[in-house]
């Protein structure tokens, strides 16, 4: 018998992969990426909606970092207005994890209307 109870060995689940996916942009204006709440609006409205909620520390004087934990997915934002930059790592089972980062990397692109801004991208399994 096994520490629930139950005389039957525990069955093994396949094993979830996990992949990370990093978006490092920059040229972003200051107030932008200096409001951390608007930065989550405009990921959530992009799909990455947290089952557990944000937890944010904010930085002085200016930046912040949060992160949301998703069934699927785990992020993190930091940012740095005063050089008008943002990163996000995510970390997620979802087979197209880089396509998703994408997505919400360009939903804060035209949220931030920042033509200049210069977003890189990089995945690891």
């Amino acid at each position: 018998m096994n520490a629930l109870g139950d005389s039957d060995p525990p069955r093994r689940s396949t094993p979830v992969r996990w992949s990370l996916v990093t978006a490092d942009v920059e040229g972003l204006p200051t107030p932008f990426v200096d409001d951390a709440a608007g930065l989550r609006r405009t990921l959530e409205r992009a799909g990455l909606v947290p089952d557990a909620g944000w937890i944010e520390h904010g930085f002085m004087p200016r930046g912040a970092s949060f992160v949301g934990t998703g069934r699927e997915f785990r992020i993190v934002g930091h940012t740095w207005p005063e050089r008008g930059a943002l990163t996000l790592d995510l970390a997620s089972t979802h087979p197209e994890a880089i396509d998703v980062l994408r997505r919400c990397v360009e939903a804060l692109l035209a949220a931030a209307r920042s033509g200049g801004a210069v977003a890189s991208f990089t995945e690891r399994a």
